[in-house]
């Protein structure tokens, strides 16, 4: 099922999706803290979110995006939550440079080498900012 034929969506899409400033669409992507776009429709804030619905709000590209990432020392802060036993994507420094990963259930796969932290970056806005325009 499509997200646009969600009641959330028709609920939003009625006040004509209200402009959201660049910081809080920032953490949207970053932190996941969809709050921001729930409270704009409280008589749905306790449904599902369909994820889809960041197409209507996110508007940031992903330039600007990475150059945020950029400013917040956003792989820096990777590095430091670096865990070797949790699921998800990870980063480690590496002599030259850096390896990116995904962990499943124990098991590392989509290992990636990258030479510098543009590249990091690249891979990061690829991932949280699917929906940047």
């Amino acid at each position: 099922m499509s997200y646009k034929t969600s009641e959330i969506y028709k609920a939003h899409k009625a006040i004509g999706f209200p402009k959201i400033d660049d910081l809080t669409q920032f953490r949207i992507l970053i932190e996941d803290y969809y709050e921001p776009i729930k409270n704009i429709t409280p008589e749905y804030k306790e449904s599902g979110f369909p994820l889809g619905i960041l197409n209507e709000y996110i508007s940031v590209t992903k330039e600007e995006l990475k150059d945020h990432l950029k400013s917040i020392k956003y792989i820096e802060s990777q590095l430091k939550s670096y865990s070797k036993t949790y699921d998800g994507h990870w980063l480690r420094k590496l002599d030259n440079g850096f390896e990116f990963f995904e962990r499943e259930r124990g098991n590392e796969f989509g290992n990636k080498i990258l030479k510098n932290e543009d590249d990091v970056l690249d891979i990061f806005v690829g991932i949280i900012g699917w929906c940047c325009k």
